[in-house]
């Protein structure tokens, strides 16, 4: 209404050339208006279709019986988790089109939280009856197995527990912080850090001080060795093991698979008979139905302009970004 009334007032000065002009350019602007709300509401639509059919999408589940596969190929962190976690709420939500869910482990650990959310997560969709497999193709490595033993071996079924490469690398029961100091360094640049706390061990950890040995002692006490027996608890409890019986093998070492078994892995295979001998499994259960593999993508979905505008979410540093299980 604003343009319309605007270029009502408009009088022919001069020619009428003059006019023509005036006349195509308020065509062209209420052409680029109309084009612009149009691509707006286009891109709005793919955003809030992505937000809530995103999920389905990146699960290529074609078959009436689904054997779902998901890949853990990244560093644990709680963005990651979070993504995976999503896209097997899709499983979770419908027990009636996955029959298994087969998770096959490439991962060297990261965060202790991250990796705690998902193992219980895992036993919480075991519990609701989706039955789960742990294949380790490349490595499993502290946090990452600590997810892996979600899997508790059955010894009356070849697909439970931990399955794995014989040369793959497994273990690393630890917890470490590992941080960079420059102090030196900035003290040669005149940077100087200054931080007003309360409470005396708020700042335990900064990059432009050495920590002192009471520094040390409350980080090993307060925040690394809990973060630790609770990695050993959870690990002995998916193994069906006692504490003690799993400590020699919880020093932070990493392990060849096939010279670990028992301990910390059930059984050698390849990730093609595993997949093979899941069809075989279901194909008996479910002669009628059809049936096959469905891969679960966990990659991050690219971000428009748009997506960035309405969800924007701001991370703040946490204790969590400096404990590691690797």
């Amino acid at each position: 209404m604003f343009f319309a009334r605007f270029f009502r007032r408009l009088k022919p000065v001069g020619s009428h050339r003059r006019l023509l002009k005036l006349m195509e350019l308020k065509q062209s602007f209420s052409i680029l208006i109309i084009i612009l709300f149009v691509v707006f509401e286009i891109a709005l639509f793919g955003f809030i279709a992505q937000r809530f059919m995103g999920d389905e999408a990146l699960i290529d589940a074609p078959f009436e019986k689904n054997i779902a596969v998901i890949n853990i190929d990244e560093e644990i962190t709680s963005a990651y988790i979070e993504r995976i976690i999503e896209r097997l709420e899709v499983v979770r939500e419908n027990p009636d089109k996955f029959a298994h869910l087969l998770v096959v482990m490439n991962s060297g650990g990261g965060s202790p939280t991250a990796s705690d959310e998902l193992r219980h997560y895992l036993d919480e969709m075991q519990m609701q009856g989706i039955p789960l497999t742990v294949y380790i193709e490349s490595m499993c490595a502290s946090g990452a197995y600590y997810i892996a033993t979600a899997s508790r071996f059955d010894a009356n079924d070849s697909l439970s527990g931990i399955i794995a490469n014989q040369n793959a690398l497994v273990g690393s029961i630890g917890v470490i912080i590992s941080y960079p100091i420059v102090e030196e360094a900035a003290k040669k640049l005149g940077v100087v850090q200054k931080s007003i706390t309360v409470g005396k061990h708020k700042e335990p950890i900064s990059m432009f001080k050495n920590p002192t040995q009471e520094d040390i002692d409350y980080l090993k006490n307060h925040w690394m060795i809990p973060v630790y027996e609770n990695f050993l608890g959870e690990v002995a409890r998916g193994r069906g093991v006692d504490v003690e019986a799993l400590k020699p093998y919880a020093d932070g070492k990493v392990y060849v698979a096939n010279q670990i078994v028992g301990p910390l892995v059930d059984r050698i295979s390849y990730l093609h008979r595993v997949k093979q001998e899941l069809l075989v499994r279901y194909e008996e259960q479910f002669p009628q139905a059809s049936l096959g593999l469905a891969t679960i993508s966990t990659k991050e979905e690219p971000r428009s302009l748009l997506q960035s505008v309405i969800d924007v979410t701001l991370h703040a540093p946490s204790l969590d970004n400096s404990v590691k299980m690797y």
